[in-house]
């Protein structure tokens, strides 16, 4: 039989009890439109949906999200310079990355 080899696993510091405690920060989202001007929304999008034999149906998608989107907020204890204090920045090495793989310039 052949034996294969095994690996023995690595656990992260973050499973270590020596590790030193992460602080919890509360991160809520909360929805401040109201069911009426949804339905309304979605009312019109079917309307013109059927009126218009489905070619409205992107545009009802559309309207739909940014309706959401519109009355979609973050809400953090602290604000949010505590939240953006543990991301670190890449320095948009991906476009660039992009950019020279499809050959276009993005120099001044």
């Amino acid at each position: 039989m052949a034996s294969f080899p095994t690996l023995d696993p690595v656990v992260p510091h973050y499973f270590d009890s020596d590790a030193p405690a992460i602080e919890k920060r509360s991160l809520a989202f909360r929805f401040t439109g109201s069911g009426r001007e949804y339905f309304r929304i979605q009312l019109k999008n079917l309307a013109l949906t059927l009126l218009t034999l489905g070619l409205y149906r992107p545009f009802a998608v559309v309207s739909a999200y940014r309706h959401r989107l519109a009355h979609l907020m973050l809400e953090v204890d602290d604000g949010f310079d505590h939240v953006l204090a543990g991301v670190q920045s890449t320095g948009g090495a991906a476009g660039d990355a992009s950019a020279d793989l499809l050959g276009v310039d993005l120099s001044w």
